[in-house]
Parts: structure tokens; C-alpha cells; sequence
């Protein structure tokens, strides 16, 4: 008999998801509290199991004070018998076995004092939205419970008795708070959710929030390292804007010399008396205007004054000298330097999601900060002159200097530029600083100019001559200073004109030298340019029209393509190559003014296609194949050939280019151009191809750095390309650090010790200013990288190494740091720098010395040591007997050895209590996970060789072995007694004989216990040192000893093995010492394994980059050259975070399915068949954030596009046990289907899920008889099912609404009346330093509210002032409507455009559809015509703006064009995702898939 199932609020799931949920939402609260106050956390963790029964949400404050909270939810709060009692807070349940589990006191008690060992205490508490009952409600006090306010004896009694004596409990109230009666969940999520919206996060923001926090606690060391979720991962997961920062070290030469002490002192006292608040210090080109505000810079850094800058020139080689010049970059960059180093300045205004239209608010923080303490904030803007320059527009500097001008308080802006006509700069700053007003940077005085030759003594000395005398110094500084009139450029041309012809320098040969006008000099350029004949003006000509850096036979085989006159070419190039400097990438000119001069002489336009053709035919024929790549489509098209830029760049031309590690941003160049021109030509198919393949580009070079890190070196030790390295060295400060690294060591390769040490001198000024580094880096790859350099120069530098990781002893970094340092020196084989390393650091730390090294510290130094001495059979006896190690492996060595030379003193074993404490940095933790195995079996080893195997079997009888850790032990006690027969026999130990040892006894894979999980993950990379070690042991008396193919058949089989890592780890050697059979297997191996499995690409890509490193090493050049090729089709493909490409693309065919005729193809079903491979292993080539729904997805579009189709699509999905998928599937069959089929029928009976069930009861209730009838059946069979569907489960008491509303409302604005509209400025300052969540609804109300009363055109000027001063402004569309009614479509069309742009109306995810919606009907109205003109000029290609471009086409009747766009979409994404090889899913077939 059926029978009637009645169900309560909530099912036994629903109560557990609920109490998640509302976990989730208290460790949201937290996560939005550190938002808004970003130096309140170190770190965030959520389900700590170390924190015992507190593990909820844990918190460590910036204090050090720990914060945990744990979370108790009531799914019927307000229920008359659900509160918090006594009864409940003490009750013992028993467990099976009938013993008496721990009360909720006794489990938080007893969490309590574990932790407050390890931990000072910020708070404890409970939090639940359960209210406490009248019993327990008399003993709180603001939460905490007063003991003697326990009124009924029995319950103190049973309180004192669980927490161990009447102290104990009152010391457990003290400190432990009840938050109780806390609001709802829906109460909490609203608040914060307006919290966050009023910090600028968006909606989509704030579901990514709580997508990634959901992820964080199921995946316990998610994110790395360990789970602890720190501000930058919050911030990305909140898809909180990175600002970006551009490099501006501006490069002071080492013989720079101040061109004048007085102007300089006069300067600071200016700024120290902030008289000024707006400066401009001007020079002719050349003078030295950027050298000296760098200078200066550099001089307010190290006298404690705040500043910032941006300079809009560095050099031409410099990557970003394009993003330089956008106003929106340059704004970012200072922001970012501001909240680096000035954050405790903005007092709170960098918690907001940050906006280049901010820089103001954050400038008038900051000033304010700063004037409250007497200083000011200084602002240096460099290269004024330059904007013009490059755009022939001041539009971007009018936009910056919009935001800095006038200066608020407490900042002063100082301005360098050179000299410029007045409709070259900004009106607002020739008013705000007069040019008669501006500081003229003087030339070098007499004494200057002495002092800088004394810099070059040695370059003027007389062949033979030691050290040129004082007085011909005299005589010298006389001649050239008369000649130059102290101007910097030309007395440096001056002197490299006379080196470079082989002159000597006198006073008679720097006379005949050309003059230099006062200031200018244009004039030295003009004086030279008459004495030239027409060949070395050519070649002037040239450089600027082609404005890349030359190669010197790339300028002889333009120039004389026959080269029937290459000594005269030669002859030519050496007149003018004082002018220039000769880069590791080619000859440039020293200076921009020569560009400038070049291009204002009367016949360069004359010469500009000429030279363009001239260097086209030399890209063509004769050119490295870099400069042909980067170089010839933009010439060509600027000649008017667009052909090659348009249709050139593709997703295999990036490969290819990725591949030989060209530019980043020549790439991006080169898509942008074509993008722009494809747009100009109106191919919208071709130009969503570019912005596709422009964002994969992006992505790769902004997320995917580790992999790019390890291609380089293989991509260097092939060195196909020549000019590789000298792409690098020619920009090391952009470079990161382990690519720096990587570079140094190829130079050490070549013996280039210069280059060495400009590269060791790049990453410690990547170290010391975190700020130009552009991402956040862990302290490894900041570190490690110098000190790997660091081991490349000789050995004086160790002293400063070594001192400088025993001054990160507190943060625990030494040891890490110098096993780092002296196992390079290992793999270099450096023992002489070994040596005196030992000799100078040997002995143990003295006692109270902190200037010496630990135990622990010095053994680092020791083994690596003692290892390279085994390896090479090296005598260093005499060095280990200065040292007082106790070091087992000292035992080792003598014993192999077989000297009794050493001192060898008695050694201690490892305490086990050493794998007890744990550390919060988890790669710290892993460290000494390994190095205590490692150390540990050193000691087994050094007793079994010395006959004193008791002595382990002692230390090991204490051990026991109830753990997989402690058997792990015994186990490494028999391997050592093993390895000693062996070596006591001279019988060889390959690296596989150890792990054929371990293979009866295999690693534990899924232990319960996460402490034993991660002594199994330690056991991994400590067996393979392990072997290491042993292998090296036999090679003092087998030196031809190698790893063959039966020994890595061992390895790769073991559970002790990570093939990549192995790989890793073995590479990190620097020996070769696989045998090529083994290499070749390995590489078998792993291709075969890399085919068959499915896994994310970026995994993939770094994969094949080890496999690269590994072939290259071993010269297998073609099988290097081939991974390294697969390894960049991995990166430039389908992104495994995030990436909803193909969601979009399944949106956008479903959209434009109606507009396929029957027969038609290729048509919306085809597209979706070509997909569905990808689309059914979407949760192993992505981790599913944004992505794992897109099965179900499919099934809703099948449903519309084909139906037929979704009852086999729900069979394959039930087959593969996809539950979630499946009954996705199912209900939109029950929604879909026609319920009269007999079998659409019998599927609906089994359809008894509650959406089913649902969507079933709609039906009925619409007058499907069908429905009807299945729902009736359904009943018979397993009974009626009640609830209440109308009821909101999370709806709480009203009291606990309002005290929600109360924590989040918006804080009271002014009336508008105290605002007119001619103080809009001052409006919109009032605003933004206030808590609006709402602002823009604030600033409509405002300007309805000055409308309404008469004030339309008033209003329109205020908003103009406010967008021309910078503020971030949301309301264009309010803007467009107020120009509309006042001055007509014409004038406003502008403002629609910049409407649009500003509320990045194509992407769906970020702008309401009303909002562009509304757009599109303007444009329809009023500019009909200007459709396509309206996408040109706001259209900003990405994968999220495909779906709503596609829909303006079909709003404006486009269904041509649109079909075209989705067709090349289609096409794009089947190239994106082709390296997963997917296989057809077993729902469809080949010839389906073919229709």
C-alpha cells in the first residue's frame, strides 16, 4: 500500500547544504571585513583540521592573534524548543561501542587550549543564528559567560566536572565567546552582498566569490599553499580589478654628474617648503631632463620622502613604450606604486575595486595623510613632449593631467618635459604653471664637466699611458666645455665621435668638432647634417623611418643590397654612429632627439617609403628571422599592402612565435594592428578572430609564467634562434626572475661574466622593488633565482649570500636558502668556491653568534660538499676536519673513502618530535618533510657502515609502528642495511634498486589522516634524493656508472614516483646521467602517457616543457624542438580557469538557431555536435569553475534545437553515471517533451525528483492531461509528497532583518541643495568619500533633482567639469541624454560612444541588457547609419562579448553577418580546444557528427 510521505522545511540534505551555505556566509563576512580593511589579516583558513572541534573559520590576524570561529546553524531558529541550552552544550552521546562522546563544552574546551598553546588568542567563539534560552541567556555577558552567573548547582557542578575544576571553566568563559542569535542566512548574504557591491565589486564578482570559496572548502589545500586563502586570492576571486604597473627605472648612467648643486639644493627647499604645487622643470632634448628626475627620484626615496612617477619614455627598447602613453595605464601604474608603498596613506581606499578614475580620491587621501604630518607626496610625471610625439594628439595627456591637476593638498605634481609649443600641452596646465614660471635645467657647469671626465680617464688616456694627469684633465674639461657649453649629450657625442674614428682626445682634435648651440641640441644636429654627405644621412633616414634596432649588416645590406660598396657603407656608418648605440639587438640612436631632428628635416617624407622599401626588401632576403617576423607585415602595411597584417596572425602563427620565445608585446602588437584594420575594413568575422586570439595571448603571458619559465631552458640550450639571448639581455628588468636565472646560466656557458653580473644586478632590483615586478610572487621565486645566479660569480660573493640567509633566520627561510645556494654550487661544480665556503662557514653556530650558522644551517653546506667530492673523487679532508660537524655523512665519506684522516666525532639521530610541529608555510613544511627522511637514512647508513646497527635498532625500537610514518622508518632501516652490504662489497646502487626495494611496501595514497598524507607526499621527493645519494656513493669506485632504460622502468612504476617531478628534480642536477636508451624510454613513456590521458592544458604544456629540458639536455635536439612546439599548442589553447568560451558559444548558437533554414548547413545543430566532444570532458581538461555545467547546458539547448536528440543524450548520461547531468537532463525532457509518446511517458514516471515533480505539477496545473495522469501514478506508487513550495527556507525573524539592514544601509548623504550644479566637483568629492552602496543611483538622483528645478544646461557643464577632472563617472548615458535635448544628435553621439565604453556595454556578464539595450534603440533612432560605426569604435573583442555582439546584428537585421561571426567563432573554438584530441561522446556518432 502506498503511503502519504510527509516532509518537514527542510529534507535531511537541505539541512546540510543549508549549514554549509551558512558557514559560507560567516567566513564571507570575515572575507568582506578584510576587503575593507586590507591590513586587518595575514590569512584565511577554512576547515583547519589542526584547530581540533574550532575548525570552521580560522583567521590570523596581522598581529599574530589567531581568530576562530566555529559554526552552529539552526534550521528553525525561532522554534519554541531549538535554543541554546545548557542540556544541549553538555550533553555526552554514547557511540556504538557505548562509550561517552565529548560534549560540545568539552570538544571546544579542550580546541581551546591546544590552540592557545601554539597561538595568542584574538577570539573564540561560536557564531549561530540559534538564540540562547532563558537559562544560558542570564549567565551571558556581551557574550561571554559569567561562571558565578550560573545560577542552578547541578549544572555548575556538571560544567566544572567535563572542563577539569571550577578555574579551568572560568578561564574557558573568559575567553570564549557565544555569538548567538545572529541573523539569518538571507539576512547576512544581503548585507554583504551590498557591502561588497558598494566596495565596486560586481554581481558576477560576487557569485565568483562564493563559487571559489565553496571550492576552498572542499578542497583542502585549496588555494595553494595548504588552503590558506590570502588578499590576493580573494581579490582574484572577486574578480577584483589588478591594477597594472609599468616598469619606470629610468637607467642613470654610472658617470652621471649633477649639472648643477645650486639648482638642485633650490629644488628640494622647494619641495621641502611645499610652496609650489605644481612644478615643471623643462630641457632641451639631450640636456639630461629624465637622467635628472630619476636622480631626484631616487634621492626622495632614500630621505624618507614619499613619491611616485611615471615616466612616458624610457628608452626604445623598452617593451611597454606603447601602454606608456594611455592615460589608463599610466594612472593604474601610479596607483599601483601608491598602494605598494604608500598603502597605510590611503586609510582605507584601496579596499575598493579599483578604477584608473580612482587615482584622484586616492591622490586627495594620500595628500591629506601626508600634509597631516608635514609632508607632501611628491608626483613626477616625465616626458611630456613625448605624447605629441608618438599620437599627434594631446588627448591622452589631457586625460592624465585631468586627474592630477590642479594638485590637491598635500601633493605637489612636478612635470618634466622638453620645450613645446603651447598647443602641444593642455590648457588647464599652462594656466595652472605658466611657462615663464617653469624650471630650466642648466648644462653642465666647468666643474661638472671635469668631474664626468674624470669618469672617463681611462678611455682619454694616451696609448701606454697609465692615468692621465690632472692637468691635461684641466686642459681637456677647458676645450670641451668651450665647445659644448657644457651641454651633456653633445660633450658625450663629442667623445665617442673622437674613440670611435680612433682620434686622440686633445684639445685641438674636440675644436674641429662640431658646435652645440646653448641648450640646443638641435644646432649640433643641424651642423652636423650640413658636413655629411647624402650616404650617412641615408642611413639617419633609415633608423627613423624604420625605428627598430638595427643590426650592423642590416643597415650595410639595406643601404648597398649588392654590396658592391661595403667599405664605402662602412665609411658612411662610422660618421654617424657616435650618434647611436650599439645594443645587444642592434644599433639605435643614443638619444630620441635625434629621431625628432630626423623627422622635422625638410626631405624625410621624401625618404620615408623609400627607406621602408629599402628595409621590406632586406626583412625579405637577408634579415634574422626575428626581425622579418616583427617587422615586415606593419611596414607593408604602412606602405598600403594591408593583405599580410590582416590575414597573417592566427592561433598557429602565435604557436610558432611562442615556440622561439619572440615578444610578447611585439605579438600583441602585431594582433592589435590587424585587429584594427580588419575592424577598419568592416570584416567583423575576421576582426573576433584577433580579439580571440589576442586574448589567448594574454592569458598565456599574464597566468601562465611557470611554464614559460620552464621552456627557456631548453629554448637556450638549443639556441636556434641567434638572437635570442639578446632579445633577453636586452631587457632584463622586464624579465622574471627565473628566466633571469635560466639566462645566466646559459652566459655562464659562454664564460660571459659581464653579462652574469648585469643579470645578478636585475633580480636584486626586482627584489628590492617588488612594485615593477607586475605579480605577486612567492618568496621561492623571488629568492631562489638570485641565489642560483648568485652561485654563477666567484666566490667573494658567498660571504654577502650567506649573511644575507642567515639574516631570514625569523621567517625560517635560512636553511631553505642555502641548500638552494650551495646545491647550485653542487651542480656547477664549484668546489674551489666549496671549499672556501667550508673553510669560512664550517663550524656550527657559537653560542649567542648570530653571525655564524646553525647545526642544522651548516649541515646544508656539508653534505653538498661532502657529495661533490664523492662524485668527482675529490680529497676535502682537510676542510671537513676544520668544521666540527657531527654530520653522518662524514662517516660515510671516510668510509668510502676508506681514510681515517677525519675527526670523525659521535652523531646524533634525528628526534621524531622534529615532524610534530608544523608550519604554516606549507612549502617549508614539505621541505623538512624531506629533509628529516633524507637525514634520518644518512644516519642508518653511517651505523651500518660502521658496524652499529644496534644503535638503530634502539632508536627504532621506540618508534613502534602504528603509523604508515613510523613502518616508513623501519622500512628506510632495512634499505640502509641493504645499501651498506652493497657498498661495503663495491657492488653499484642505481636509483632503481631503491625503489624496487620500496616495492612491497607502497606509499599510502588516500590515508585518513592528513598528517600521514603529507609524511606520504614528503617520502616521494626524499626516496629520490635518497637514491640520488646512493648512486653517487657508488660512483667513487664505478666512474662510468649511468642510469640505463631497466632502471627508470623501476622508477616510473613506483608509487614513490612523480614522473614530471622526477624529471624536475633530475634536471636540477645539471648531469647527464641517464644513458640515451633511458632517456629515449622516459620520453616514450610519457608521450604515450601524455596521448592517452585527458587532463588540463596548462599541465600539459608544462609537461612537455620538462620533456624539452630533458631531450635538450641530453641533445636530442629534434625531439626538444618538437615538445617545445607541442608545449606552446598547449599554452595558446582553451584555458583551464574560468575560460567560458564555450559556453558562450553554445549561448550564441542556441540564439541563432531560428535563423537556420531546414537543410541548411552548416546550422545550429551541426555546430553543437562539433562541440560536444569537448563539451562531455569538460571537468578533466578545466577544474569546472564556470565550466562543469555546460553538460547540462547542452541538454537545455538540445532540448530547443533538436529534441529528438535529448532522450539519447539522458540514456548516455545515466550510462556514464553523471547523476547531476543526467537529472538536469531529465527535467528538461519532463518540461519538454510530448507526454502522450508512450515512451516520453514512461520516462516521466520515473521522473520523481522534486524539479521533475514540479515541473510535472506546472504542467497539470496549465491543463495537461498528461501531466495530470504521470503525476497521479506517480502518488499510487510512492505517495503523495507535501511542503510548503512557497516558502523560503532561510527566511528568519524580522527583529534579525532590521538589525541586517541597520549593519549595511547607506550612510546619510547632504540634501542635493547644498550641491548646485556648479559645485559638482565638490558633489562628487562628498560622495565618494562616503559609504554608497548605490552611487550611481545617488548621482541620477542628483542631476533629476538640478534638472527639475531649471537647471539642465548647469548640470550638463558641472558633469562635463567632473569627467574633465578625472572622477570615476558611471552616468554617461545621463550625460548623452542632457546633450541630446541641448545641442542635438551630432554633439552627443560622443558621449553614447563613451556610454559604452565606460559601462562595458558588450560584455553580458558586467552591464545590465536594458542598459545596452537602451543603446542600440538610440542607435536605431538617431544613427541609423552609424551601426557599424558604433561597433568600431567601442567594440572590445573577448569571448564574453560575443554573445551580446551577436545580438546587436540580429537587432539591426544583420542575420548574414551574424551567421558569418558565429561560423568563424565555431571555427576558433574548435582550434582552442583541438590539442584535448576529444573523443566523439557515446551519444552521438560519426555521421551525425558529419551532418
Amino acid at each position: 500500500m502506498p503511503t502519504n510521505r510527509s516532509h518537514s522545511q527542510y529534507s535531511r540534505t537541505g539541512a546540510r547544504r543549508a549549514g554549509d551555505a551558512y558557514q559560507d556566509i560567516v567566513a564571507l563576512e570575515l572575507i568582506i571585513d578584510w576587503i575593507e580593511h586590507n591590513d586587518r589579516y595575514q590569512w584565511i583558513k577554512l576547515e583547519a583540521d589542526e584547530m581540533g572541534f574550532l575548525d570552521d573559520v580560522i583567521a590570523l590576524r596581522q598581529d599574530g592573534r589567531i581568530q576562530v570561529l566555529q559554526v552552529k546553524y539552526s534550521t528553525n531558529p525561532d522554534m519554541q524548543n531549538d535554543p541554546w541550552t545548557w542540556e544541549k552544550l553538555l550533553e555526552r552521546s554514547k557511540t556504538k561501542n557505548g562509550n561517552q562522546n565529548l560534549s560540545l563544552l568539552q570538544k571546544w574546551a579542550s580546541s581551546l587550549r591546544e590552540i592557545r598553546n601554539q597561538w595568542s588568542i584574538f577570539e573564540a567563539s561560536v557564531y549561530s543564528n540559534r538564540r540562547a534560552a532563558t537559562e544560558l541567556e542570564v549567565a551571558l555577558e556581551n557574550g561571554y559567560i559569567i561562571f558565578d552567573q550560573v545560577h542552578e548547582p547541578d549544572i555548575q557542578e556538571e560544567v566544572v566536572k567535563q572542563l577539569g575544576g571550577e578555574d579551568a571553566s572560568k578561564e574557558f568563559f573568559k575567553n570564549f565567546k557565544f555569538r548567538l542569535n545572529q541573523p539569518g542566512l538571507s539576512e547576512i548574504e544581503e548585507g554583504l552582498r551590498r557591502r561588497f557591491g558598494g566596495l565596486g565589486g560586481t554581481e558576477t564578482g560576487w557569485l565568483n566569490l562564493k563559487n571559489e570559496l565553496r571550492e576552498w572548502v572542499i578542497n583542502r589545500n585549496e588555494p595553494p599553499p595548504g588552503g590558506l586563502i590570502t588578499l590576493s586570492e580573494i581579490k582574484k576571486a572577486s574578480l577584483w580589478y589588478t591594477l597594472q604597473s609599468l616598469p619606470q627605472r629610468f637607467e642613470i648612467p654610472s658617470d652621471y654628474v649633477l649639472p648643477s648643486e645650486e639648482f638642485h639644493q633650490d629644488l628640494l627647499t622647494t619641495l621641502e617648503k611645499h610652496t609650489k604645487k605644481c612644478l615643471v622643470i623643462t630641457a632641451s632634448p639631450g640636456v639630461g631632463k629624465s637622467t635628472y628626475v630619476s636622480y631626484l627620484y631616487n634621492h626622495l626615496c632614500e630621505v624618507d620622502i614619499p613619491v611616485i612617477r611615471h615616466h612616458y619614455y624610457l628608452s626604445m627598447e623598452d617593451r611597454n613604450r606603447v601602454y606608456r602613453l594611455d592615460h589608463v595605464r599610466a594612472a593604474e601604474s601610479l596607483m599601483h606604486d601608491l598602494e605598494l608603498n604608500y598603502a597605510e596613506s590611503l586609510q582605507g581606499l584601496d579596499s575598493r575595486n579599483p578604477n584608473h578614475k580612482d587615482l584622484s580620491n586616492w591622490l586627495e587621501r594620500s595628500g591629506s595623510y601626508y600634509e597631516d604630518r608635514g609632508k607632501c607626496l611628491i608626483v613626477i610625471v616625465d616626458g611630456l613632449d613625448h605624447v605629441w610625439r608618438e599620437q599627434k594628439s594631446i588627448k591622452e595627456l589631457e586625460d592624465f593631467l585631468n586627474i592630477l591637476l590642479p594638485p590637491v593638498k598635500g601633493v605637489i605634481v612636478l612635470l618634466a618635459t622638453q620645450p613645446v609649443e603651447d598647443n602641444k600641452l593642455p590648457r588647464s596646465l599652462l594656466r595652472l604653471a605658466p611657462k615663464v614660471e617653469w624650471l630650466h635645467l642648466p648644462l653642465l657647469d666647468r666643474a661638472s664637466v671635469k668631474i664626468w671626465l674624470g669618469k672617463h680617464a681611462k678611455e682619454i688616456s694616451k696609448p701606454g699611458e697609465e692615468e692621465i694627469q690632472d692637468w691635461m684633465i684641466d686642459r681637456l674639461t677647458d676645450a670641451l666645455y668651450k665647445k659644448s657649453k657644457g651641454h651633456p649629450l653633445h660633450i658625450r657625442y663629442s667623445l665617442k665621435s673622437l674613440i670611435e674614428r680612433n682620434k686622440q682626445v686633445t684639445e685641438d682634435n674636440i675644436l674641429e668638432l662640431p658646435e652645440c648651440a646653448h641648450e640646443d641640441i638641435t644646432k649640433y644636429y643641424e651642423e652636423l647634417w650640413v658636413s655629411l654627405d647624402e650616404e650617412p644621412r641615408e642611413i639617419l633616414h633609415l633608423i627613423s623611418a624604420c625605428p627598430f634596432p638595427w643590426p650592423r649588416e642590416g643597415i650595410f645590406d639595406a643601404v648597398d643590397p649588392s654590396a658592391q660598396n661595403r667599405s664605402r657603407v662602412r665609411k658612411s656608418l662610422c660618421e654617424v654612429e657616435h650618434l647611436l648605440i650599439n645594443s645587444d639587438m642592434g644599433l639605435r640612436p643614443f638619444h630620441s632627439s635625434l629621431y625628432a631632428f630626423i623627422e622635422n628635416t625638410i626631405d624625410h617624407n621624401d625618404y620615408i617609403n623609400i627607406e621602408k622599401k629599402r628595409a621590406i626588401n632586406w626583412l625579405k632576403t637577408n634579415a634574422p628571422l626575428y626581425w622579418r617576423w616583427a617587422n615586415e607585415w606593419i611596414l607593408e602595411a604602412e606602405l598600403g599592402n594591408q593583405s599580410p597584417l590582416v590575414e597573417g596572425p592566427n592561433r598557429n602563427w602565435a604557436i610558432d612565435a611562442v615556440s622561439k620565445r619572440y615578444a610578447s608585446e611585439d605579438i600583441q602588437l602585431i594582433i592589435s594592428k590587424s585587429k584594427q584594420l580588419a575592424l577598419a575594413l568592416e570584416d567583423l568575422p575576421r576582426a573576433v578572430e584577433l580579439g580571440l586570439l589576442q586574448e589567448y595571448c594574454n592569458t598565456l603571458y599574464d597566468f601562465e609564467e611557470y611554464v614559460l619559465e620552464i621552456l627557456i631552458a631548453p629554448q637556450l640550450l638549443l639556441e636556434e634562434d641567434n638572437y635570442l639571448r639578446a632579445r633577453l639581455r636586452s631587457n632584463l628588468e622586464q624579465l622574471d626572475g627565473k628566466i633571469l636565472a635560466s639566462l645566466a646560466t646559459n652566459e655562464y656557458r659562454y664564460s660571459n661574466d659581464l653579462e652574469i653580473n648585469r643579470i645578478f644586478k636585475a633580480l636584486i632590483q626586482k627584489h628590492r622593488h617588488p612594485q615593477e615586478n607586475g605579480r605577486h610572487m612567492t618568496w621561492q621565486e623571488d629568492i631562489r633565482p638570485i641565489l642560483e645566479t648568485a652561485a654563477l660569480l666567484d666566490y667573494s660573493q658567498s660571504e654577502k649570500t650567506i649573511q644575507w640567509a642567515i639574516r631570514n633566520r625569523d621567517s625560517g627561510y635560512t636553511v631553505e636558502m642555502l641548500y638552494f645556494y650551495i646545491s647550485r654550487l653542487r651542480a656547477l661544480k664549484k668546489i674551489e668556491h666549496l671549499r672556501y665556503v667550508l673553510n669560512t662557514w664550517g663550524k656550527y653556530l657559537e653560542q649567542g653568534d648570530e653571525n655564524s650558522l646553525s647545526n642544522r644551517e651548516c649541515d646544508v653546506i656539508i653534505q653538498e660538499s661532502v657529495l661533490l667530492a664523492i662524485e668527482e673523487g675529490l680529497d676535502i679532508d682537510q676542510e671537513l676536519n676544520n668544521t666540527n660537524s657531527e654530520n653522518p655523512i662524514l662517516v660515510i665519506y671516510s668510509k668510502l673513502r676508506n681514510t681515517n684522516s677525519l675527526n670523525v666525532t659521535n652523531f646524533k639521530m634525528p628526534s621524531i618530535d622534529q615532524l610534530m610541529v608544523k608550519q604554516y608555510d606549507y612549502s617549508l613544511w614539505d621541505s623538512k618533510i624531506r629533509d628529516f627522511y633524507r637525514y634520518f637514512f644518512l644516519c642508518l647508513l653511517a651505523n651500518c657502515l660502521s658496524g652499529r646497527t644496534h644503535e638503530n635498532a634502539r632508536w627504532l625500537k621506540d618508534v613502534g609502528h602504528s603509523t604508515w610514518n613510523h613502518q616508513f622508518l623501519h622500512r628506510l632501516d632495512k634499505l640502509a642495511k641493504d645499501a651498506s652490504a652493497c657498498l661495503l662489497a663495491k657492488i653499484p646502487i642505481t636509483p632503481g634498486w631503491v625503489y624496487d626495494k620500496l616495492n612491497d611496501f607502497p606509499r599510502i595514497r588516500w590515508p585518513e589522516n592528513q598528517d600521514e598524507k603529507e609524511y606520504s607526499e614528503g617520502s616521494v621527493a626524499s626516496i629520490q634524493m635518497i637514491s640520488f645519494d646512493l648512486y653517487i656513493f657508488s660512483l667513487s669506485f664505478d666512474k662510468k656508472l649511468k642510469i640505463d632504460s631497466s632502471d627508470v622502468k623501476i622508477i616510473f612504476k613506483s608509487s614513490y614516483c612523480y614522473p614530471i617531478k622526477w624529471i624536475e628534480i633530475y634536471l636540477d642536477h645539471a648531469r647527464n646521467w641517464l644513458n640515451i636508451d633511458a632517456v629515449q624510454w622516459i620520453i616514450d613513456n610519457q608521450i604515450q602517457r601524455l596521448e592517452s590521458e585527458i587532463e588540463e592544458f596548462p599541465t600539459k604544456a608544462e609537461e612537455y616543457g620538462f620533456l624539452a629540458h630533458l631531450a635538450a639536455t641530453h641533445e636530442l635536439r629534434e625531439k626538444a624542438r618538437d615538445f617545445i612546439h607541442k608545449a606552446s599548442e598547449y599554452l595558446v589553447a582553451h584555458y583551464h580557469h574560468k575560460d567560458m568560451l564555450l559556453g558562450e558559444t553554445m549561448d550564441i548558437i542556441h540564439l541563432c538557431y531560428p535563423l537556420y533554414k531546414p537543410g541548411e548547413t552548416p546550422n545550429s545543430y551541426s555546430y553543437l555536435l562539433q562541440l560536444a566532444p569537448a563539451i562531455a570532458k569538460i571537468d578533466l581538461f578545466t577544474d569546472s569553475d564556470e565550466t562543469g555545467h555546460y553538460p547540462r547546458s547542452l541538454a537545455t539547448v538540445l532540448a530547443d534545437i533538436n529534441p529528438s536528440k535529448l532522450p539519447k543524450y539522458y540514456l548516455w548520461l545515466s550510462e556514464i553515471e553523471e547523476p547531476y547531468d543526467a537529472l538536469h537532463a531529465l527535467n528538461v525532457l519532463v518540461r519538454t517533451m510530448d507526454l502522450s509518446d508512450p515512451i516520453a511517458k514512461a520516462i516521466a514516471q520515473t521522473a520523481i525528483d522534486e524539479e521533475s515533480l514540479s515541473i510535472l505539477n506546472d504542467r497539470a496545473v496549465e491543463g495537461d492531461y498528461f501531466a495530470k495522469e504521470i503525476i497521479d501514478c506517480i502518488n499510487k506508487v510512492i505517495g503523495k509528497i507535501d511542503g510548503d513550495p512557497g516558502h523560503d527556507p532561510y527566511q528568519s525573524t524580522q527583529s534579525r532583518r532590521n538589525q541586517s539592514e541597520n549593519i549595511h544601509k547607506d550612510e546619510a548623504l547632504p540634501p542635493f541643495s547644498d550641491f548646485p550644479p556648479d559645485q559638482a566637483i565638490e558633489f562628487f568629492t562628498m560622495i565618494n568619500n562616503k559609504r554608497i552602496i548605490s552611487r550611481e543611483e545617488k548621482v541620477k538622483e542628483w542631476i533629476n533633482y538640478w534638472i527639475s528645478n531649471g537647471k539642465k544646461v548647469e548640470v550638463y557643464k558641472g558633469l562635463e567639469k567632473v569627467i574633465e577632472s578625472g572622477f570615476y563617472f558611471r552616468n554617461t548615458d545621463e550625460v548623452f541624454d542632457l546633450c541630446l535635448s541641448l545641442f542635438g544628435k551630432d554633439q552627443a553621439y560622443p558621449w553614447l560612444i563613451q556610454a559604452q565604453n565606460n559601462d562595458s556595454g558588450w560584455y553580458r556578464y558586467y552591464t545590465k541588457e536594458e542598459n545596452a539595450r537602451k543603446r542600440w534603440e538610440i542607435i536605431k533612432e538617431y544613427y541609423p547609419e552609424k551601426w557599424f560605426d558604433f561597433i568600431q569604435k567601442t567594440f572590445s573583442t573577448g569571448s564574453h562579448t560575443f554573445y551580446r555582439l551577436i545580438s546587436y546584428l540580429l537587432y539591426f537585421n544583420q542575420e548574414e553577418m551574424a551567421k558569418a561571426v558565429l561560423d568563424r567563432i565555431v571555427s576558433c573554438v574548435l582550434e582552442y580546444i583541438s590539442p584535448g584530441n576529444f573523443p566523439n561522446p557515446g551519444w552521438i556518432n560519426d555521421e551525425q557528427q558529419n551532418d
